[in-house]
């Protein structure tokens, strides 16, 4: 039996590989690498240089970062979804760590 998410997958999950794309701040756009299967693991960690200084910080404010998820086949890709998260967030955990 297949599941809803297994359906939306062209081919079943068993043979789609997919990765996410992202644009933070002034930084080019990233992606994950591609990743097969039903339960990928993209294990990514990306870093980037800032000044913190009153731009950064309302972009942080009023801004969210769109995460892409895309299914590859062959050379071809498509769009199943997007995640927004509120950056907001990020300013609200930091103020509360640094009472920590």
């Amino acid at each position: 039996m297949q599941t809803a998410q297994e359906d939306a997958l062209p081919g079943g999950a068993d043979a789609a590989s997919t990765f996410f794309t992202w644009d933070f701040f002034l930084h080019d756009s990233q992606a994950t690498r591609l990743v097969a299967g039903p339960t990928p693991a993209y294990d990514a960690t990306v870093q980037y240089v800032v000044e913190a200084d009153a731009f950064f910080v309302e972009y942080l404010d009023t801004r969210v970062l769109e995460l892409e998820l895309h299914v590859a086949r062959g050379w071809e890709s498509k769009r199943l979804g997007v995640a927004r998260v509120a950056l907001k967030q990020v300013l609200e955990d930091l103020e509360v760590g640094a009472g920590e």
